[in-house]
Parts: C-alpha cells; structure tokens; sequence
C-alpha cells in the first residue's frame, strides 16, 4: 500500500523508511550545523577527534546517536569491492574526490538546489526499498495504473478497483487464508466459493445485476485469471462504447 499509485500501489506513507529520512536529516544538520550546540554535544563524545563520516558507534551510544548512526550512509572501500566487478570497482576507487583550492560542499544530488529535505530522502528510501523487493522477488512487473486512478469515477470506485487487481477483497476465499474455520461459501447464492471472479460475474445475483445495466454481457465475461487485465479490458471497452455513443448523438444533430 505504500507503493506509488502508478505502480500499484495507494500512495500510503512508509513509516520506516519516512523515519530513515527524518533520521538522515538530524544527521544532515550535524554537518552543516557543526556550531550548534547539539553538534558540539555529539562531537565531543562520539568524535573528537575525527570528522562525522568516520565516527564511530562507541560503547553504550545513546538511542539518538544509534540511530543516526545507522542511518548515516558510508563510502567504504571493502563495500564498493564487494558490490561492483574488480575492474569497476578499482575505476571507481581511482575517481578524484576533488583537487581544488577551495573547500569541499556538501550537496544532496537528489533535490535540484542540493539541499537535503525530508521529502526527497523518503522518496529515494522508497525507490531503493521498492528496487530491493524486485530484485529479490519474483513480482509482478506492473503496468501503468493511470487507467484507474485517472478515471474520472468516485475514489471509493478506484479503491474497490485496486483492491480487485491486488486481491485485496474481502472475499471468504481471502478470509479463509487468515481464519482456516471460515466457510468459504458464497454467502449469497450458497453455491460455489466466493473469489473475486464468482462476486463479480459467476454469483446469480451479480449475473442480474449486469443484465440490468446498461453494459454488455460480452464486455464483461471475459475474464481471465488476472483480474487486473480484466478489469483494463472492461475500461478500454467501455471508453470505446462512449466514444461510440458519443459520435452518433452528434449526427443525430
């Protein structure tokens, strides 16, 4: 649910790593603040004699220092070995950190005035979070949502969409999985077990429902086991239909 809504997701705030922001910018202000009083109370315990890159955790650290600690990302040599090929990783190791006569600036690269906020670290945390579970998953490559969250339909219409694409329903097939002594019965029709496809076309009940609608049956039979390319079949049918409609009210004028 904390996934953006273009790649299936609600758009929710992700509580870890929106914390993994808030932290890293405590640590942003220790750098660029390093005559407040805050910064000299860490400097003076945790490195004295070092910079804030290279501090380390010590003994019995207080809560606030831990977490910074952990927050704060590191350029270590043995790192970058074990992430890349050898060859890019001695290319990388041989990159100049800077020559000049002036004093090195500290800029966050993911805001265009290289000012660190709280926004944009949140937004990285949740690309590297979403690239991680990708990468160990075998997801789903998602497509483009637009075709749900752009209809122009009441929010609680897109919400019920997106629970149906991410089988999110709270249907007794779905409930069975949490509560094993749930009967999975449809509790309408009393028939045959109640999944997202029965409550939607199979149940008798749903099947007199869309005879007195005004879409075809045709339109909304075909489903397969993917209720989102249904449920993107029916939206571009019916976006045909009303153009259909559409053009031949106007040559009725």
């Amino acid at each position: 649910m904390s996934k953006p809504k273009s790649v299936g997701g609600v758009g929710f705030r992700n509580l870890s790593t929106f914390n993994d922001a808030l932290l890293a910018k405590k640590a942003w202000r220790l750098i660029q603040n390093p005559n407040s009083l805050v910064s000299r109370v860490f400097e003076a315990k945790y490195f004295p004699r070092t910079e804030f890159f290279h501090a380390k955790l010590g003994s019995r650290p207080s809560l606030s220092w831990r977490s910074i600690f952990d927050a704060n990302g590191r350029w270590i040599e043995s790192n970058v070995r074990a992430t890349f090929h050898p060859s890019d990783a001695d290319e990388i190791l041989c990159i100049p950190l800077g020559n000049g006569d002036h004093e090195d600036t500290l800029i966050w690269h993911f805001n265009t005035n290289g000012k660190f906020t709280v926004r944009s670290a949140h937004h990285l945390a949740l690309e590297l979070h979403r690239r991680n579970l990708a990468s160990n998953s075998m997801m789903k490559t998602q497509g483009d949502w637009k075709f749900l969250w752009n209809r122009r339909a009441l929010p609680k219409v897109k919400v019920f969409g997106w629970k149906l694409c991410t089988n999110a329903l709270p249907t007794m097939h779905n409930l069975t999985k949490r509560n094993p002594g749930v009967d999975n019965v449809c509790s309408v029709c009393r028939a045959k077990d109640e999944d997202s496809k029965h409550i939607l076309l199979h149940c008798p009940v749903a099947r007199q429902v869309w005879a007195l609608s005004d879409i075809p049956w045709r339109v909304v039979s075909d489903w397969s086991d993917d209720a989102e390319e249904w449920l993107r079949h029916v939206s571009t049918k019916l976006e045909a239909n009303d153009t259909d409609r559409a053009l031949r009210k106007e040559k009725t004028y």
